[in-house]
């Protein structure tokens, strides 16, 4: 962001719909007293999709589960992951496949495996949907490729 001369979202930005917090509920930034309402998964995944349908490239990162797995919360785990589902496929629903590439993937596992902290050495998926997708997926073989199969995208759409 520094590098391109552009500024990081503010809760401004958030509250005129113009951004995603890390926690698309807003329940993190409402604990620590930030005026913001909160929203709901398919209000963030609508937030999202138009942020997504205005710019050649839109990162979302979503870490509240690696803090659930290593927390070890089962339950935390499964509301965690019902609220994500329900983001993802509200995005999915509202963005132009046609001409949009979705790209869901992890760094690491962790809460696939609730009886350890730590992250699991596990493969984790990498799930695409849209344009570019199969040029994507044939050049995906472990994390590493993820970005340079991105970056060969957005220079083949240019």
């Amino acid at each position: 962001m520094e590098a391109a001369g552009l500024q990081f979202n503010r809760v401004e930005d958030l509250n005129a719909g113009h951004a995603v917090y890390q926690d698309f509920t807003n329940q993190m930034l409402i604990d620590r007293g930030e005026n913001v309402e909160p929203r709901t998964p398919e209000e963030a995944g609508d937030v999202l999709a138009s942020i997504a349908a205005n710019h050649r490239f839109t990162l979302y990162e979503y870490f509240i589960t690696d803090k659930v797995g290593h927390a070890q919360d089962r339950e935390a785990a499964r509301s965690v992951l019902q609220k994500l589902a329900r983001m993802i496929r509200h995005v999915l629903a509202n963005i132009n496949l046609t001409s949009t590439t979705m790209v869901l993937t992890s760094d690491h596992g962790n809460i696939e495996d609730l009886s350890t902290k730590s992250h699991t050495l596990n493969p984790v998926p990498t799930i695409l949907w849209g344009a570019g997708s199969q040029h994507i997926a044939n050049r995906i073989s472990s994390l590493a490729d993820i970005t340079p199969a991105i970056v060969s995208l957005l220079r083949h759409d240019a």
